[in-house]
């Protein structure tokens, strides 16, 4: 993949012999025992132009499935939230901290502000070095799907072995990126703590 993306003879030169001298092995640039996409700037190019396929990749799959105009409001969800005339009478800082314990107490009911729907979906990819994140906001078959086409891209593309990547719901459990625990509720409004 790198003869195809490198249009500079010499640094592709360069990069074959370090990769003959022992720099570089079959299993991964490695210098030293050391990850040198972790811990170089010679890891970082390498990463950048091999991971180009998969951010090409992924502007595809965000051109494919993006749709709908707005996600469909949960009525269900909208009554259970409005406050009644007696907590509506209350001091604002006691109406938010009724309206989080009611939100608190729907969720765990499994009702949410939005509705599932195949009419509307939308993608986020972000990627920083071999690692990537991608947000799917649609119904949990897209996800999955999603998830199906990025591991056969990696196998079949990228000729590279998957160790790990799942489906996480952000309804109910933390997002861990790059070091940082991301909670998102169901507004798309994200906390960040360290981990």
């Amino acid at each position: 993949m790198l003869k195809t993306k490198i249009g500079d003879i010499e640094f592709l030169d360069l990069l074959i012999k370090m990769h003959d001298k022992g720099i570089a092995g079959p299993n991964g640039w490695v210098v030293k025992g050391m990850d040198v996409i972790d811990d170089s700037v010679l890891g970082a190019i390498i990463c950048n132009i091999y991971f180009n396929e998969l951010d090409v990749f992924m502007e595809c799959i965000k051109s494919s499935y993006d749709k709908g105009e707005k996600p469909i409001n949960n009525m269900e969800y909208e009554s259970k939230m409005k406050l009644t005339r007696e907590e509506r009478s209350k001091p604002l800082e006691m109406q938010m901290l009724i309206s989080r314990a009611k939100k608190r107490h729907i969720e765990k009911l499994g009702i949410y502000s939005t509705i599932e729907s195949e009419d509307y979906c939308r993608i986020k990819y972000v990627r920083y070095g071999d690692m990537f994140l991608i947000g799917v906001r649609g119904s949990s078959r897209i996800a999955i799907e999603v998830l199906e086409k990025v591991k056969y891209f990696f196998n079949k593309v990228l000729k590279l072995e998957v160790n790990k990547m799942k489906i996480i719901d952000s309804y109910s459990g933390k997002i861990k990126f790059l070091g940082m625990k991301y909670i998102i509720n169901e507004l798309g409004i994200c906390r960040i703590e360290n981990r």
